[in-house]
């Protein structure tokens, strides 16, 4: 799962997964639903941590500490960096991940299904990334100028480059090919880890879902009248319906509805 950087819960646990990416937010509410699918109890944690400088750089893709801040704080998390002699040496900001209840002596290889359980701390949504070169690193041989591609394309550059792009693909079909300058760095274990990627400065709370204050939510309006209020993860692959149905029998013709939204039937599927 990629890591996107923005606050509070916005994708759910469906939209993450169709996706492919999400926050840490989103991340555990994905995490959670596969864990309690598999009938493990697994609940939302939040609190303070710290990263290092080098997962900072992992995590945002960025050049040097001070681009790697700002990705960070452009979320809208509230990040502190923490200079020491003059030197970054990481960031210090808000994180959601997940605990799970898991027998430990089970998981951890000892063969004993009836062992002591233990809340497991695990977090999808720090990692790591490797740079790779991508077909965009030499654009100018597809007939794109370096400007073109800063500055913006006509449409028939752009028509251009689509053709040349599916030829390449057609040439080079079967082998790899990459359109996005980062790779997740993967990793397979057997047994879950004991701790989490980095340091818990705080806990501030446990919660067994979202909290209202911490989800995006969208809310429609006619005529000052609000019709809904819905969350965009309960929206997700949905349509919102409004039906006018109105009052009285002289409203029926009426083909200026302003002024009648008392009239409003909402409805949402």
């Amino acid at each position: 799962m990629n890591y996107e950087a923005y606050s509070g819960s916005r994708k759910g646990a469906v939209a993450t997964f169709d996706s492919n990416g999400g926050n840490d937010v989103d991340q555990a509410s994905l995490l959670i639903a596969m864990l309690r699918y598999l009938n493990y109890p697994a609940k939302y944690v939040n609190g303070t941590i710290f990263i290092s400088a080098d997962q900072a750089l992992k995590l945002t893709s960025a050049k040097d500490l001070n681009t790697a801040g700002t990705i960070l704080a452009s979320s809208g998390k509230k990040v502190l960096s923490i200079v020491s002699g003059g030197k970054i040496e990481g960031f210090q900001m808000d994180q959601t991940w997940v605990e799970a209840y898991v027998p430990y002596t089970d998981y951890r290889g000892a063969g004993n299904a009836a062992g002591d359980y233990r809340w497991i701390p695990l977090d999808t949504s720090i990692k790591g990334y490797n740079q790779v070169e991508t077909i965009y690193d030499d654009i100018e041989k597809y007939g794109i100028s370096e400007s073109d591609y800063v500055n913006g394309m006509s449409s028939s550059q752009l028509n251009a480059l689509y053709e040349k792009l599916s030829a390449y693909e057609k040439e080079h079909e079967g082998e790899e090919a990459y359109f996005n300058s980062r790779q997740i760095i993967s990793e397979s274990t057997a047994y879950l880890p004991l701790s989490l990627q980095y340091v818990v400065k705080s806990i501030d709370g446990e919660y067994d879902k979202i909290k209202e204050r911490d989800s995006d939510t969208i809310t429609f309006t006619i005529d000052g009248q609000n019709i809904a209020k819905l969350k965009p993860y309960e929206m997700y692959g949905k349509r919102l319906i409004v039906e006018y149905v109105p009052a009285t029998d002289s409203r029926l013709n009426v083909s200026n509805h302003a002024g009648y939204a008392n009239d409003f039937i909402k409805r949402a599927y």
